[in-house]
């Protein structure tokens, strides 16, 4: 019998490091709570948001594996609360640092590329590879 798969992140494009997580989980999903995440949160109706999808994708290229990032839709704020408490009703998008499922940090809004990866860098006390 083949592993259940469900419950694991797909990629999205060729980098192993970038998952497209599910819209609105009953829980937040086990691999999250290991290793190193930026976690974007975004309104699927809002245009805006849905551009600081490549923006995240390119600063999680730029760290080369050394984070994972996560890409997470929402159709509600409150869709959040069942798996990141911390990201419910605070406007969008969100951007989330976890360390082995520990929120480390938390930004609302869109900021210019170099500021995320600053950011990340900082809190994860990371260089880039």
């Amino acid at each position: 019998m083949a592993p259940d798969r469900s419950r694991e992140p797909s990629t999205l494009g060729a980098a192993n490091y970038i998952h497209s997580l599910e819209l609105a989980p009953r829980e937040r999903e086990s691999f999250l709570d290991e290793g190193r995440w930026l976690v974007l949160v975004f309104a699927v109706w809002s245009v805006a948001d849905r551009a600081t999808v490549d923006a995240a994708a390119r600063v999680a290229r730029y760290f080369a594996g050394a984070i994972e990032l996560g890409v997470r839709p929402f159709d509600d704020p409150a869709e959040a609360r069942t798996w990141a408490p911390e990201a419910a009703d605070s406007g969008s998008p969100i951007w989330l640092i976890l360390q082995d499922g520990v929120v480390v940090g938390r930004r609302v809004g869109a900021f210019p590329e170099d500021d995320v990866k600053r950011w990340v860098s900082l809190t994860l006390a990371l260089q880039r590879p």
